[in-house]
């Protein structure tokens, strides 16, 4: 529950600037989707300052953690780890994205900032193995339920 504060999703480029709108087009559905299922509200800042998100919130995130069977939450732990978010976490988790829109999801920043300024081979390899990384943890789950099923 520490990232409930820090959720990487909540935090926004400056208003009315295109990293802002792309952050808004591939955000919203994922909170629209916590919202309808869980009804989480969570709060976004155009700033870089902390602040917090409401103790409702709080409960049902714990609640939701604590309903979880043993391989979700190991998966929950590590998807959290590579996405610092919870919205993006419990959209993964449910199978309402998959890992490469995942993927695509928590680079949105890094890839708006490759198409502006260009790319790094060296930082290019070491993304693509934290990808197959976080892309096992999805897998890694999907395995394990299907043959506890």
């Amino acid at each position: 529950l520490r990232f409930i504060n820090t959720d990487a999703s909540c935090y926004r480029a400056e208003k009315n600037s295109e990293l802002e709108d792309l952050q808004n087009k591939v955000y919203t559905p994922l909170f629209l989707y916590c919202k309808k299922k869980y009804k989480l509200d969570f709060i976004v800042s155009y700033s870089i300052m902390p602040f917090e998100q409401s103790n409702y919130n709080s409960k049902i995130v714990e609640k939701i953690v604590k309903g979880l069977d043993n391989i979700s939450l190991i998966a929950f732990y590590h998807i959290m780890s590579f996405t610092n978010s919870i919205i993006v976490s419990l959209n993964i988790l449910d199978e309402n994205i998959n890992e490469q829109r995942a993927w695509e999801i928590i680079n949105i920043e890094h890839n708006f900032n490759i198409r502006k300024w260009g790319n790094d081979i060296e930082n290019e390899k070491k993304l693509l193995l934290k990808k197959k990384l976080f892309i096992d943890i999805i897998n890694f789950k999907k395995i394990f339920k299907t043959s506890w099923s």
